[in-house]
C-alpha cells in the first residue's frame, strides 16, 4: 500500500527556481503557442450500413479545450481492412464544424471498414487522425467471422517506467490477442528458482497491476498456460514514482535508490495538450519527496507528471487522468409523442440548463440495427481520451459511462499501460520540435500565371476576370465572379474561396481588349492534395463478438431484402407531377436572398429567348426590353426612366452625349453578375450565349443606396457547353472544389398522399446536422416520422459549446 508523509501543497503557478529549470517549461510553451493541439471528432449516424447508403456525419474541432477555427477544410475517408482508401471527399470548414456525407459504393463488399477525418495541419503529428470503425453490408454479402484468439501478448509497465530494486514498485500489464483486443487473464509471478511471488488476475480488459519487491540480482517472470512471459530487468539506480489519485488532487511518493547525483530529482513538471500547468522544486538534500498535487482547478484530460534532474533528463514519467466533470454540458431528453407504429409521428425535445451558445446534432436510428451496448467511442472518449494516446483503447466510451470506483481504477489502468508521444523532453531541452511541414490554405487556394496568347507576353499588372461556374447539372450552388491583380510578372494569387463540384474556372481580360485571349497556367491543385498517412494494418483485424455477428447476419438479410424491394417498386412506378413555370423555376435554381422573388422583378429567360443575334447583354436590351434606355458612346451606358423612350445614339469616342437623349442626365443602373456588382465593361466581355438568366429590378435594397435606379442581375449557365460556347475570349481550366454536402431525407407523412407503395426501412429516421443554438434554457424541439419496421429508437445528441463544454446523450427507447 503506498504510505504518504506529510503533505506538501503545491502552487499551479509556474514556480522559477533556476535558469536552466525554467527552460523546458518556457521552451514547450512557446512551441504550443504556434503548434497548438487541434483535434476533431465525427459524430456519424450509426455504426452500421448497407452498400449504398451514405454515412452522414458532424465534425467538430477543438484547441486548448475550446472550439478551434484553424482549420478551414477537413477530409474525410472510407478506409477498407487492407488500408485502401475507397472514397475521399473534402468538406468546408466553418467556425469549426462542418458537416456532409461520404457515400459508400454498391460495390463495396461486407467487412469492417475505417472512416478516418483529419484537417491538412493535423498531419505535422498523423498518428493522432480521428479513425472510427464502423461495419458494412454489401452485395457479396460474407458474414464477419470471429477471429479466433492467437497468441497471446503479455506486456508490463513498471510505474513512472523504472524498476528499481530494494524498493516496493507498482507493475500494471495489459494481456492482448494476436489482433490487439484484450484478453482478461490469471497471472502468477515467479522468481528464476521457480518460487512463486504472487499471483494476481487482469482487472478489465486484460489490464491489471501488482506490488512487488524486485531483489538484487533476481529476474521475474510471468506464467500463463505455460507460457513464460520475462518482466523487466531491475536496476540499482533511478528514481520510483507512485501516484494514486482522488478527487480534486494527486498523492505522489518519490524514493532514490543510491544517493547518484545523475538520478537525484531537482524538480517535477505537469502538462497537458503541451502546455506545462504546474511545477515542483524539491530540496536538493532528500532523497523522498512526498505530497498533494492540486488538480481541482485543471481542465479535465490526461495530465502529463515528469519527474527531471538539474540537468533536465526525464528521470520518470507517468499518466493521470483528471476528471473533474466540468466539460459536461447537463442537459436531458423529454417526449412529448412517443409512437413506434408504422409511419406516426414522434416528437422529443432537448432540454438544456442555463445559457447555452454552441453547435450540436442529432440522430435517430434503428435500435435493432445497431449495436446493443452503447457506441464504442463517443465525443468525450475521443476529445479526452483516444487522441491524446497511440495505440488501441478497447471500447473508451466505457470509461465516460459513470464515475465508479472500478471505472476510475480501470481508467488509472489505462494511463499506466500507454504512453504519451507527442515529443520528447529531450528533445524540448534541445529546443528540437517537430517541424511544421503542412499550414492550412485557408480554403481554395488558385495561383499561376497569366500570358497574352500567341506569346509569351506575361500578362502584366491588369486585371484578370475569373468567373467559377459549375459543371454538375445537380449542383445548385452559386457562381463566382472575382476580379484578379496580375503582379509584373503575370502571376496572380488568391484564397478563400468556397465553390463546390466539378468546376470550369474561366479566366479572360477585364476590358476584353480588342478580342485578345489570355493564357492561364495554374500552380497546382491546394484542394485535393495526396498525403502520405501511415496505415495501422491491425485496426480493422479486430474480431467482433457473438451479439456482434448475429446483428451483421441481420444486416445482411435486411439489405438483400431492401434490393428486392427497390427492383419491384422501379417496375411499376408511375411519375406524376405539376410542372412548375419555366420563370419560376429559373428564380429558384439561380438567385438566392435578396435577389429572389420579388413583386416588381421581371425575370427573362435568355436560354430561350431568341438572341442570336445580339452580341452581349446590352445589344439585347437595346431590342427587347422596353423600360430601359441604352446609350452606347465610346463604351454602354444604362438607364432606367419613367416613362421610357428607347434612344440609342451611336457617337464617336470622346464625344459627349446629347442633351436631348440623357435629359437630366439620370443615374445609370445597377449591375451584377451571378450576384456580384459588376461593371458595364466586366459585362460585355461575357458572350450571351454563355448567360441563362436575367432579372429586373425596378427598385433593389440590395444595391447602393436602395437600388431607386433600376437593377439588372445577370446569372451564366452552371454547366454551359463549354466547348462551343465560352467564346473567344476565355481561357477555361477545369478544378473540383469541395464536395457537394447533400441535404437528408427526412420522410414526412403528415399528408397520406404522400404513401407510397414502397417499404420504407430507413435505418436512420433522423439527421440534424444543423443544429446551433444561443438561448437560456433552452427547450429544443425535435420531430421525426417513423418506417414501417422500427420499434426501438435509438438517439444520440452530440456537440460543442462556445465555451468547450461537450454535450453527449445517448439513449434507446421504445
Amino acid at each position: 500500500m503506498l504510505t504518504i508523509r506529510p503533505m506538501i501543497a503545491l502552487s499551479l503557478i509556474v514556480m522559477v527556481l533556476h535558469l536552466n529549470a525554467q527552460t523546458l517549461p518556457h521552451l514547450l510553451n512557446i512551441w504550443s503557442e504556434k503548434n497548438p493541439i487541434e483535434k476533431v471528432y465525427l459524430h456519424i449516424d450509426r455504426e452500421n450500413y448497407y452498400s449504398g447508403q451514405d454515412i452522414w456525419f458532424k465534425a467538430y474541432f477543438i484547441a486548448d479545450f475550446l472550439p478551434s477555427y484553424s482549420s478551414s477544410s477537413i477530409y474525410v475517408e472510407l478506409i477498407d481492412g487492407k488500408g485502401n482508401v475507397k472514397k475521399r471527399e473534402v468538406f468546408p470548414v466553418f467556425l469549426g464544424v462542418a458537416q456532409g456525407q461520404i457515400g459508400i459504393d454498391t460495390t463495396n463488399t461486407s467487412g469492417v471498414y475505417t472512416i478516418r477525418a483529419y484537417s491538412p495541419v493535423m498531419l505535422n503529428q498523423s498518428n493522432f487522425l480521428f479513425t472510427q470503425r464502423i461495419k458494412i453490408s454489401g452485395k457479396k454479402a460474407e458474414i464477419i467471422s470471429k477471429s479466433k484468439v492467437g497468441k497471446l501478448h503479455l506486456d508490463f509497465f513498471p510505474e513512472g517506467g523504472n524498476f528499481i530494486e530494494g524498493l516496493m514498485n507498482n507493475v500494471a500489464f495489459k494481456a492482448n490477442d494476436e489482433n490487439g483486443v484484450p484478453v482478461n487473464v490469471s497471472v502468477t509471478i515467479k522468481n528464476q528458482r521457480d518460487e512463486i511471488v504472487l499471483q494476481t488476475e487482469s482487472f478489465h480488459d486484460g489490464m491489471g497491476s501488482f506490488s512487488i519487491l524486485p531483489k538484487k540480482g533476481e529476474q521475474y517472470y510471468a506464467i500463463i498456460g505455460g507460457q513464460h512471459y520475462p518482466l523487466p530487468l531491475s536496476t540499482n539506480k533511478g528514481i520510483n514514482l507512485q501516484l494514486k489519485s482522488f478527487t480534486g488532487k494527486i498523492q505522489f511518493l518519490i524514493d532514490q535508490q543510491g544517493n547518484d547525483s545523475v538520478f537525484k530529482p531537482s524538480y517535477m513538471l505537469g502538462q497537458m495538450q503541451n502546455r506545462v500547468v504546474f511545477r515542483q522544486g524539491f530540496k536538493a538534500d532528500k532523497t523522498k519527496f512526498s505530497g498533494i498535487i492540486q488538480t481541482g482547478s485543471l481542465p479535465s484530460g490526461i495530465l502529463q507528471i515528469t519527474i527531471f534532474n538539474i540537468d533536465n533528463m526525464p528521470l520518470a514519467e507517468r499518466l493521470v487522468f483528471v476528471n473533474n466533470k466540468e466539460y459536461m454540458l447537463p442537459a436531458e431528453i423529454t417526449f412529448d409523442t412517443l409512437n413506434t407504429h408504422k409511419r406516426m409521428y414522434n416528437k422529443f425535445n432537448l432540454q438544456l440548463r442555463d445559457t447555452v451558445n454552441g453547435n450540436f446534432s442529432i440522430s435517430v436510428t434503428d435500435a435493432d440495427f445497431e449495436n446493443a451496448q452503447p457506441r464504442e467511442q463517443n465525443i468525450y472518449s475521443w476529445f479526452l481520451l483516444n487522441s491524446d494516446l497511440k495505440g488501441y483503447i478497447h471500447r473508451p466510451s466505457w470509461y465516460f459511462n459513470n464515475t465508479s470506483d472500478s471505472i476510475e481504477k480501470a481508467l488509472d489502468l489505462v494511463m499506466m499501460t500507454n504512453g504519451w508521444r507527442r515529443f520528447k523532453w529531450l528533445d524540448v531541452a534541445n529546443n528540437i520540435f517537430p517541424k511544421t511541414k503542412i499550414k492550412d490554405n485557408g480554403f481554395i487556394k488558385l495561383s499561376g500565371s497569366a500570358t497574352i496568347g500567341g506569346t509569351k507576353k506575361p500578362f502584366a499588372e491588369k486585371e484578370l476576370l475569373l468567373i467559377i461556374s459549375s459543371k454538375d447539372t445537380l449542383n445548385k450552388t452559386r457562381r463566382y465572379t472575382q476580379i484578379l491583380t496580375t503582379d509584373a510578372q503575370g502571376k496572380f494569387f488568391i484564397d478563400s474561396l468556397v465553390f463546390y463540384g466539378n468546376s470550369n474556372l474561366l479566366f479572360s481580360d477585364v476590358k476584353g481588349n480588342n478580342g485578345r485571349v489570355i493564357k492561364v497556367k495554374l500552380d497546382g491543385d491546394s484542394l485535393m492534395q495526396s498525403y502520405e498517412i501511415p496505415w495501422n494494418e491491425n485496426w480493422n483485424d479486430l474480431p467482433i463478438k457473438e451479439e456482434e455477428e448475429v446483428l451483421q447476419e441481420k444486416m445482411s438479410l435486411a439489405y438483400e431484402q431492401d434490393l428486392k424491394n427497390i427492383d419491384k417498386t422501379l417496375e411499376t412506378v408511375t411519375v406524376t407531377g405539376k410542372l412548375k413555370p419555366r420563370l419560376k423555376e429559373l428564380d429558384e435554381y439561380y438567385t438566392r436572398g435578396l435577389f429572389s422573388g420579388g413583386i416588381m422583378a421581371r425575370g427573362i429567360d435568355l436560354s430561350q429567348e431568341g438572341i442570336t443575334g445580339a452580341l452581349n447583354i446590352f445589344e439585347f436590351l437595346q431590342s427587347r426590353v422596353p423600360g430601359i434606355d441604352v446609350v452606347k458612346i465610346d463604351a454602354y451606358h444604362v438607364f432606367y426612366r419613367k416613362p421610357v423612350v428607347l434612344r440609342v445614339f451611336n457617337a464617336q469616342p470622346g464625344e459627349k452625349v446629347p442633351e436631348s437623349v440623357l435629359g437630366s442626365v439620370p443615374n445609370e443602373m445597377n449591375l451584377f453578375l451571378d450576384e456580384m456588382p459588376v461593371s458595364i465593361e466586366h459585362l460585355t466581355t461575357i458572350p450571351i450565349s454563355n448567360l441563362a438568366y436575367m432579372k429586373i429590378f425596378p427598385t433593389f435594397t440590395g444595391s447602393a443606396g436602395g437600388g431607386g435606379d433600376g437593377t439588372i442581375a445577370v446569372y451564366t449557365k452552371k454547366d454551359f457547353e463549354v466547348n462551343k460556347n465560352i467564346g473567344p475570349n476565355f481561357n477555361m481550366v477545369s478544378y473540383r472544389g469541395y464536395s457537394i454536402s447533400k441535404e437528408f431525407y427526412a420522410a414526412d407523412y403528415s399528408n397520406l398522399k404522400t404513401v407510397n407503395g414502397r417499404e420504407d426501412n430507413r435505418l436512420t429516421l433522423l439527421w440534424q446536422q444543423n443544429l446551433y443554438i444561443n438561448e437560456v434554457n433552452a427547450k429544443i424541439p425535435i420531430h421525426f416520422y417513423n418506417n414501417d419496421r422500427t420499434k426501438t429508437f435509438k438517439i444520440v445528441i452530440e456537440g460543442v459549446t462556445n465555451e468547450g463544454k461537450l454535450l453527449m446523450l445517448e439513449t434507446t427507447v421504445r
